[in-house]
């Protein structure tokens, strides 16, 4: 299917964007304020470019986001992409999906989809913490992707050496363990694998499997997969990132430490023991 999609904001992430899409016959008009930017991007893509506020109804409409399926706000402003969303609704736009990265937002994304209407509000910077901490709290997993809104997962496990899988077969496991996952594929070298209930795991396989949110951990658990859980975790940096994976690990009973605020306590108290050491010299002159 064809969409006419229209796309606000050319840093890394809307540059992201229009390359995956660029290869799938959409049509595809870029805004940004950079004529520098958008003469490249239509060169190299070969999409229909305008220079200019992407939240101006002028400019979307010279666009041509009022007849457009989807309009897409991925500027570095949370506001910007609000308001170009909320313009680009007015003017006639299908659905719209804005780039929404400030903490501060968080507790109201529901209702700004409600009351402006915007189809989708994306914050790569939390799924990134999430993916982190995915990795954190489930140390077996080699990848493991959410879907039917968190309910539902799709996982991806390597079979090490000592693994508890190895030589069972599908039907053996589900004898075994209480906990019910379904094995979709395995990949096995090169080889990828749709498994029948004979099919005997080896070590080294990649087992990828589907599995409700709450059944997850108790099969990681009762298949031996969790081993040496972390619990202290530090992270540097004082970003978007690191402030939505100090929250998801503190809720989980994480011991967390930020090595920025650690250097702004440190700034702090050698500023403190500087200023007392200077009244010490001043009394002791005296």
């Amino acid at each position: 299917m064809t969409l006419k999609i229209v796309l606000i904001g050319l840093g890394t992430i809307g540059q992201t964007i229009l390359s995956s899409l660029s290869g799938e016959g959409h049509s595809i008009t870029i805004i940004d304020k950079s004529k520098e930017k958008v003469e490249r991007l239509i060169e190299r893509f070969d999409v229909l470019g305008v220079v200019g506020n992407g939240a101006c109804r002028d400019i979307q409409l010279e666009a041509g986001a009022g007849s457009a399926d989807l309009v897409v706000a991925v500027t570095r402003s949370d506001e910007l992409n609000i308001l170009a969303c909320l313009v680009a609704r007015k003017v006639g736009a299908r659905n719209t999906i804005a780039r929404v990265r400030n903490p501060d937002y968080r507790a109201q994304i529901a209702e700004m989809k409600e009351d402006l209407g915007i189809a989708m509000i994306v914050n790569p910077e939390r799924e990134t913490a999430n993916e982190i901490f995915n990795l954190i709290s489930l140390p077996s997993v080699a990848n493991i992707e959410r879907f039917a809104k968190g309910k539902a997962y799709l996982v991806e496990i390597v079979v090490e050496k000592g693994c508890s899988l190895i030589g069972e077969t599908l039907i053996s496991l589900g004898k075994k363990l209480c906990a019910k996952v379904l094995i979709c594929a395995v990949q096995r070298g090169s080889d990828v694998i749709i498994p029948s209930g004979g099919f005997r795991i080896e070590e080294g396989d990649r087992i990828h499997f589907t599995s409700e949110a709450r059944a997850l951990g108790d099969f990681l658990a009762e298949a031996d997969l969790v081993h040496s859980p972390l619990r202290n975790v530090m992270i540097v940096g004082g970003g978007r990132i690191g402030y939505y994976l100090a929250d998801a690990l503190s809720k989980k009973k994480y011991a967390v430490k930020n090595d920025r605020k650690q250097q702004r306590a440190c700034r702090r108290t050698g500023a403190a023991a500087a200023r007392g050491n200077s009244r010490l010299r001043q009394r002791n002159a005296a």
